[in-house]
C-alpha cells in the first residue's frame, strides 16, 4: 500500500474514502486523486468531437479544482499527493488504465461506478478485471478499522486460483497492520448435510464422520495458510453456512469492520 489511488467520487463518501485512506497511509504512502469526467452528450456532435472540446475541458478544470481541498488535507497530514482529472468513460477503464499508469497498489473508492447506491454489472466486470486490491467505502468512517477478516477457501473450490489466498491475507495483513486492528483469517463452507446425503451413501460412509473428516481438513489447510503468512493459527476461524449471508452476519453481529476477499 506505498501507492494508493483514491477515486474522488460523487457522493459525500468521499469524505469517508479520505479517513480511511488517511487511517492506511504512512510515512511512504504516495496518493494520488483520480477526478473522472464525463457527460455523453458532450462526447461529440454528428462524429464530429472537437465541437465540444472546450466545455469539456471546462467541467475537468471544475471538477479537479474540487478535489484541490483534499489535496490540502493529505498534505496537511503529511501524505505525499498529486490529483490528476480526466475526461474518460467508461469509468472501471479510466480506473484501471490510471492504477497501471500509477504503479498503484491499491483503489480506494465510493460505493459504486456511478450514482448507484448499488454495485451495478459495470461495478462487477471492474471489480472482477481490476489487477489490484480496491477497498470500497460504503458508509460512514467515524470509528477505525478494530477488527480485520481475511475471507479465504484453502481448499480451492470451484478451481480457485491457488494464489488468491495469498493475495487476500497479504493484502488483509497490510490494512491491519497499518490500521493496528485485529486479524482473524476466516473460511466459510456448507455443510455436506445441507445436500441431503442418500440412504445408499449413508450406509457406505456415515455423514457424520465425513463431517468430521473434512472438517479437519478445512482447518489444517487454514491453519497452514496462517502460518505460512506468519500469523498465529489460533487467529482462524470455520464457519458452517453460506458465506454470502455468513460474512455479512460478521459486520452485524460481530462487529467486524473490514472484510477482505477475493
Amino acid at each position: 500500500m506505498n501507492k494508493i489511488l483514491l477515486v474522488a467520487g460523487l457522493k459525500p463518501e468521499t469524505d469517508a474514502a479520505i479517513s480511511r485512506l488517511i487511517e492506511l497511509a504512512d510515512d511512504s504512502t504516495v496518493v494520488e486523486i483520480l477526478t473522472i469526467v464525463h457527460e455523453p452528450n458532450l462526447d461529440g456532435y454528428l462524429g464530429n468531437s472537437e465541437i465540444y472540446e472546450s466545455l469539456r475541458q471546462r467541467l475537468v478544470d471544475e471538477q479537479g479544482a474540487k478535489a484541490k481541498a483534499y489535496v490540502r488535507l493529505l498534505e496537511s497530514e503529511g501524505i505525499e499527493v498529486v490529483s490528476k482529472a480526466v475526461w474518460d468513460w467508461p469509468r472501471g477503464d479510466a480506473i484501471r488504465r490510471e492504477a497501471f499508469e500509477f504503479g498503484a497498489d491499491c483503489i480506494i473508492l465510493s460505493f459504486g461506478l456511478g450514482r448507484e447506491r448499488h454495485f451495478g454489472s459495470r461495478d462487477w466486470r471492474f471489480v472482477a478485471e481490476c489487477p489490484v486490491p480496491i477497498l470500497v467505502i460504503n458508509g460512514p468512517a467515524e470509528q477505525p478499522y478494530r477488527k480485520v477478516v481475511a475471507a479465504v477457501d484453502p481448499v480451492h473450490a470451484h478451481a480457485k486460483p491457488a494464489d488468491l489466498d495469498q493475495a487476500i491475507v497479504a493484502t488483509a495483513t497490510a490494512a491491519s497492520e497499518r490500521a493496528g486492528a485485529k486479524l482473524d483469517l476466516v473460511h466459510c463452507f456448507v455443510p455436506l448435510s445441507r445436500y441431503g446425503a442418500r440412504a445408499e451413501d449413508q450406509e457406505r460412509v456415515p455423514l457424520n464422520d465425513a463431517e468430521r473428516a473434512l472438517e479437519k481438513s478445512r482447518q489444517q489447510a487454514l491453519n497452514k495458510l496462517a502460518t505460512e503468512a506468519g500469523l498465529d493459527p489460533e487467529a482462524t476461524r470455520l464457519i458452517e453456512g453460506d458465506p454470502v449471508k455468513d460474512l455479512e452476519h460478521l459486520v452485524t453481529d460481530d462487529s467486524v469492520d473490514l472484510i477482505v476477499m477475493g
